[in-house]
């Protein structure tokens, strides 16, 4: 499903002040995983989930999804590829707060140019899946972070993605609502989704979901 293949990010390469984000990355994840990046802040999980979904470029190395080359496309097939492949859960949820909820999931469907009761039944099937649906004429501006984060969810869905990246989704939420996210996995593993988690939260290990767990220290895995 994802193959890793002696990957590096460089950033200031020759230069002074180089430094190595990604150093030699290897690793398979299978279709259906629910994997876990597991590491404290700067180790390279973030910029190793940016390069998986072909939002950055790797130095050198590759990236083979679904036997696809991915690690070095040009910008309009790395675009495309993640509208069909990947669903993306920013950290900050990257929302934009004057839009309602509705609109906000509306954005991501623009290049599949579907009339309104195709747009209407994805996206009403999303906020259903991810229990926001209630809040779908709501600005996102008036949103709780649990309630953004939903909304992100029901955004990286609605394309029907077979890979759902999410970067340090307990973050910026409490006790509760990082428990309620545990139980949505549940749902991501009824869909078949494959699921990687950028995280270093020890709340991840209470679920039995979890398939792998992949430790990253200074650009390396252990």
């Amino acid at each position: 499903m994802i193959e890793v293949k002696n990957l590096y990010k460089i950033y200031n390469q020759h230069k002074k002040n180089e430094f190595i984000a990604l150093n030699n990355i290897n690793f398979l994840i299978n279709k259906e995983e629910i994997v876990l990046l597991k590491g404290v802040s700067g180790s390279g999980k973030s910029t190793l989930l940016s390069i998986i979904s072909s939002l950055q470029k790797p130095t050198s190395g590759d990236i083979i999804v679904d036997k696809e080359h991915v690690a070095k496309l040009p910008d309009l097939h790395a675009s495309n590829f993640r509208n069909k492949k990947i669903g993306y859960v920013f950290q900050d949820f990257n929302l934009i707060n004057s839009l309602n909820v509705y609109q906000n999931i509306m954005i991501s469907l623009i290049p599949q140019n579907l009339n309104n009761k195709q747009l209407d039944e994805k996206i009403l099937n999303v906020l259903d899946i991810a229990n926001i649906k209630h809040k779908k004429d709501e600005l996102v501006s008036n949103l709780s972070g649990g309630e953004k984060q939903r909304v992100a969810i029901a955004r990286a869905l609605v394309c029907d993605a077979d890979i759902l990246l999410f970067d340090e989704p307990t973050a910026n939420l409490d006790k509760q609502n990082s428990l309620k996210f545990l139980k949505i996995l549940q749902i991501f593993k009824k869909l078949s989704k494959t699921v990687i988690i950028a995280t270093h939260d020890s709340i991840f290990e209470q679920s039995n979901l979890i398939t792998k767990i992949i430790y990253m220290e200074n650009g390396q895995i252990l």
